[in-house]
């Protein structure tokens, strides 16, 4: 696929790029930059709520840390899509996923919540308490120790610190130095919880 192909021929085995490398990063938007957010569902049911926006993955890479997380009794909140699909037709996809989903959304922890505009994200998502960007825990490659995506700049919008797997190297590197980096390995999602308990929330906000 896409991926790789940009892993083979750009990122790592058949060219190696060995000069210096410009990178833009998805910075984020004054105009969809919202305050903090007090009024976080956790408040209300004293639970840890995490959201996900992107596309949902039909690979055991997605979904067993997923079903690992919403069995440890985190909410999981999913606004998703698919490339170039209409709403109904992405709605019909989310639906009708087949049985790898099926345990999954019958699980209480798991919420799909219906697609919105880039400018209307980050104030709705602003009211859970982490983003989560929880693919690539078994898959290491030169793309992911290197890759950014709107996932990043999105969750920065609304205020929300994000989870995300220790493979992501440059995304670790740079949120270490605002001190609000939640990296974990595949063997801490059933532990996520305590994890996210222990925190001092108002450090990473």
């Amino acid at each position: 696929n896409e991926l790789d192909s940009l892993d083979k021929n750009v990122f790592g085995t058949t060219i190696n790029i060995k000069c210096p490398v410009l990178h833009f990063l998805p910075y984020c938007l004054d105009e969809l930059i919202v305050p903090i957010n007090p009024a976080k569902l956790s408040k209300d049911d004293h639970e840890i709520h995490i959201v996900f926006v992107g596309h949902l993955g039909i690979d055991d890479d997605w979904m067993y840390p997923i079903g690992r997380l919403i069995n440890s009794g985190i909410h999981l909140h999913v606004y998703s899509r698919t490339t170039y699909l209409s709403k109904e037709e992405s709605g019909y996809i989310l639906k009708h996923s087949g049985e790898r989903y099926r345990n999954i959304f019958s699980n209480r922890y798991f919420h799909s919540h219906e697609q919105l505009p880039q400018e209307a994200l980050a104030n709705e998502i602003s009211k859970y308490d982490y983003g989560y960007w929880g693919n690539s825990f078994t898959k290491r490659t030169k793309y992911l120790t290197l890759a950014t995506g709107n996932k990043f700049s999105t969750y920065l919008e609304a205020g929300i610190p994000m989870i995300y797997s220790k493979n992501f190297e440059y995304i670790d590197k740079i949120l270490e130095g605002y001190g609000i980096n939640i990296s974990i390995e595949s063997k801490e999602i059933d532990d996520l919880k305590r994890i996210l308990n222990n925190l001092d929330y108002n450090k990473l906000i």
